[in-house]
């Protein structure tokens, strides 16, 4: 079952490269968190500035540090989706993409620090008449989840990545 198409990048629920792909929601959420973060600094600064405990200056060296801090970790968590869903869009614009079922299989297995026991796993699946085997970079529990069922997998022969794509 081997057909040429295209999908856009949020069918993509894993990678072999990256993992799993990161929910928009937890991206909003950082979003509006950074933004209420500010809003109730500016409040707390105001309120110290009107009764004179602070100088402005002082709160202002505050102002940048707190701000500074959380607004640079967006940033870069920002560029960082930015860069994994070009990589994934230029996989995805490969012309021999090719869809196909295929049973992941455990390939190693280890505890992570918090105890939970994380796979390192792989597929096998055809894409025309070759047998391919490829195994994940990284270790998480996406295994753990989805250890007997069936996954459709997109494979782009050109850069030899695998995408696992969202359940219907």
């Amino acid at each position: 079952m081997t057909e040429k198409f295209s999908y856009k990048g949020k069918s993509i629920c894993y990678t072999f490269r990256y993992g799993g792909a990161v929910p928009k929601k937890i991206y909003r959420g950082l979003a509006v968190f950074f933004c209420a973060f500010i809003g109730v600094f500016s409040a707390i600064s105001v309120l110290l500035l009107a009764r004179r405990h602070f100088s402005a200056a002082a709160v202002a060296a505050a102002a940048a540090l707190f701000c500074l801090i959380p607004g640079a970790f967006f940033c870069v968590f920002d560029r960082w989706t930015w860069r994994i869903g070009r990589q994934i869009a230029l996989w995805l614009s490969d012309e021999g993409l090719a869809e196909v079922r295929a049973v992941p299989f455990e390939y190693a297995a280890r505890y992570d620090r918090k105890g939970r026991k994380v796979y390192r796993f792989g597929v096998t699946f055809e894409a025309g008449e070759r047998k391919i085997t490829r195994y994940s970079e990284i270790y998480d529990t996406f295994f753990a989840n989805h250890r007997v069922l069936p996954l459709d997998v997109l494979y782009s022969p050109r850069h030899d990545e695998v995408m696992i794509l969202r359940e219907k």
